[in-house]
């Protein structure tokens, strides 16, 4: 028991020690939250579900969507199932991880690349608490941003944490790119 409380004290002090240490992680994910949250609201009160609203021509549509699955509707379906009590879960744990992976990423990037390694972290996090949220008080997550090609091609629709996450996370992998390429160039000096 007193190992567990010591891990525990630890990842606590690790968290306090993160958010102040990491000021530029934190705001961004409260903007990515609150950016998120307020354009799901926004979108569940003026629009109607299933029903395409056209900004850019068909191009660029407003389409209200609950999407009860995972990314790009994987498992949506309108029946409660166990991996809808399951995913708020998993997000967690997600989320729990990846502060594990900031740490040692944090660590061992080169210095010219932390600020960019912060705000991916901050775009990610901020996503997955967006819908973990959407997930926790709904059941499902608000998704209203859909993009295609008329009735040709259309990709899933997505929100505002989705995208977050997704250019959070290009972001990380050229940050670990460009990190281990200024790294190579001080190896070969």
């Amino acid at each position: 028991m007193e190992k567990y409380l010591n891990k525990l004290r630890y990842v606590f002090w690790e968290i306090v020690h993160f958010s102040i240490a990491n000021k530029l992680t934190v705001i961004i994910v409260f903007v990515v939250l609150a950016l998120d949250q307020v354009s799901k609201a926004i979108m569940r009160s003026v629009l109607t579900l299933y029903v395409p609203v056209e900004v850019i021509g068909d191009f660029f549509r407003l389409t209200l969507v609950y999407n009860r699955g995972i990314s790009f509707g994987i498992f949506n379906s309108s029946g409660v199932t166990f991996i809808h009590y399951l995913l708020p879960f998993l997000v967690v744990l997600i989320i729990i991880f990846l502060f594990y992976i900031y740490l040692s990423l944090a660590r061992d990037v080169h210095e010219k690349v932390i600020p960019w390694v912060k705000v991916s972290f901050g775009m990610i996090w901020g996503g997955a608490l967006g819908n973990l949220v959407d997930r926790i008080i709904f059941g499902y997550v608000t998704d209203f941003i859909d993009v295609g090609i008329g009735n040709v091609w259309r990709f899933f629709t997505f929100n505002i944490a989705d995208a977050s996450i997704t250019v959070g996370t290009v972001i990380l992998i050229l940050a670990t790119l460009y990190s281990d390429f200024l790294k190579s160039r001080v190896d070969q000096k």
